[in-house]
């Protein structure tokens, strides 16, 4: 809808607020008892400063609570870079946009603001049931609803987001379950969550990095001595050598014993890997980034791939606008870069020697540009093949044309980068060929004939702009485990594809 519409353009118009509570200071603003009940016990002393987050990793992996700060998230975890203080996060709505039937300065849903001393002895402020209206439980809910797949395709930052999603669903049936015990045990969960890793066979043996990445070429079969597990091109960083889901159950109230799931999968990528598509066809929901492994400077080259950044997103966007041509109930999206904030002249990594300080830093944006280099190179690679999809028809209406793209592209068509087409004929994979010939006929009638699929586009780059939130010094691109950052950038996602959900 239009509401939605406008909703998303004020979200990503806000501002981060952040509140350092303080139980001796009485102009701080101070947490009341529904409030609290978002936190672990020990997470508020924390905020109160009463006691510091334990920090390393072994203290990570040692607690089943999935607290914020010092939880796994991904690869990372705790949040150690220099001056970094707990605090109760607020994202708000700016209040200097009028695009939005939103009321300025509006904190948004999944990041509700304290009370102050005034409200909380008045007992008013945000709803006390934050459960409710948790995006990440919203979004798992609709996805549940759509009995949709929603499918992560990129790095380590995507496996950080991936791992946000899964916790977030963790932490919020666990606090749920600590601090309302008899609507516990009257109802059980707010959601179960159950995780598997499914190992991923590649009907090759092992070529090289060459092989698999610079020139597409997979060795042919012959002895079939592919060693299971092992990362195509064999030692090669960052291939798909299996797929991590996680499945959200939600009760059906009405009908004790029935409900809905929805599933959240990772597919590791660490650069344009056409060999990875197959094992993502039955994904109703794409969400895919490239660009943490490019270099930041020259043509972007890829570390892995070897190729220009613009070619592999090129490929990158073939490939999603027949996704979501191919096959009604397909929605692709696209993420923006996060920032990095490295101390350098516009934040992005050259090496340690051109580091100017020890800790991370705010990017200067006369050096950088407001967005970075590698959302640039996006921005670019989208006005090539695809245009800003604008108001036409109900289904488009549904929404924000500058969010949404239409791609015009020839799936078979040659062109001289890594397309999933290209990779099929270099290694004359006959069967994929044949198939997307016919169904391109069926679809328009003829063999090799543009069609045109819609990417949308996911912009989180202003929410995680917060140099205290990563990892730690020096680790300027990974983030530590903050609810409310994820929490905002599940709302932003929520806002984004929930039209189109709806249509499932």
């Amino acid at each position: 809808s239009m509401d939605s519409c406008r909703e998303l353009i004020a979200h990503e118009n806000g501002y981060w607020y952040h509140h350092t509570l303080s139980e001796n200071n009485n102009h701080a603003p101070v947490l009341n008892d529904d409030q609290q009940k978002m936190y672990y016990p020990e997470e508020m002393m924390w905020l109160k400063g009463q006691n510091q987050p334990r920090k390393g990793f072994g203290k990570c992996t040692m607690s089943n609570k999935f607290t914020m700060y010092n939880k796994m998230l991904g690869h990372q975890c705790g949040c150690g870079v220099k001056g970094y203080v707990p605090s109760h996060s607020t994202w708000v709505y700016n209040k200097t946009n009028n695009a939005a039937d939103v009321r300025p300065d509006t904190p948004t849903a999944g990041t509700p603001a304290p009370a102050t001393k005034q409200q909380n002895n008045s007992r008013t402020g945000p709803n006390p049931y934050y459960y409710a209206h948790s995006p990440t439980l919203r979004l798992a809910r609709k996805l549940a609803n759509a009995n949709a797949t929603m499918c992560f395709s990129g790095d380590s930052i995507d496996y950080q987001i991936y791992s946000a999603f899964h916790n977030n669903l963790r932490r919020m049936a666990q606090i749920h379950r600590l601090h309302f015990p008899d609507e516990h045990k009257r109802g059980g969960d707010l959601v179960s969550v159950v995780t598997r890793e499914i190992p991923v066979k590649h009907a090759t043996k092992p070529g090289n990095v060459d092989d698999w990445f610079l020139y597409g070429h997979r060795p042919p079969d012959g002895d079939d001595s592919f060693l299971h597990a092992i990362r195509p091109p064999p030692h090669g960083f960052g291939s798909l050598y299996s797929i991590l889901e996680t499945k959200a159950f939600f009760r059906n109230e009405q009908s004790p014993g029935t409900g809905t799931k929805a599933r959240i999968r990772y597919y590791m990528s660490y650069g344009w890997s056409p060999w990875n598509v197959d094992f993502m066809e039955d994904c109703s929901v794409i969400i895919m980034n490239l660009g943490l492994h490019y270099h930041p400077d020259g043509n972007h080259t890829g570390k892995e791939t070897r190729h220009p950044l613009m070619d592999d997103m090129l490929a990158a966007i073939m490939y999603l606008s027949n996704f979501t041509a191919s096959k009604d109930n397909r929605i692709a999206v696209w993420r923006s870069a996060l920032p990095q904030h490295f101390p350098t002249r516009d934040g992005h990594f050259y090496g340690w020697k051109k580091m100017q300080k020890d800790s991370c830093s705010f990017i200067d944006k006369r050096n950088s540009g407001f967005q970075q280099i590698y959302n640039k190179v996006y921005d670019e690679a989208f006005s090539k093949l695809c245009q800003p999809r604008q108001q036409m028809g109900e289904r488009a209406g549904q929404l924000c044309y500058h969010h949404s793209h239409r791609c015009e592209i020839n799936p078979l068509g040659d062109v001289g980068y890594q397309t999933i087409y290209n990779f099929w004929r270099t290694n004359n994979c006959t069967e994929q060929m044949e198939r997307e010939q016919l169904r391109l006929a069926k679809w328009n009638g003829i063999k090799e004939k543009h069609v045109t699929g819609t990417i949308l586009r996911w912009n989180v780059f202003n929410l995680f702009d917060q140099t205290k939130w990563h990892s730690k010094d020096l680790d300027c691109s990974h983030f530590c485990y903050i609810p409310p950052l994820f929490e905002a950038a599940f709302e932003r996602l929520e806002l984004l594809i929930s039209p189109l959900l709806a249509s499932f």
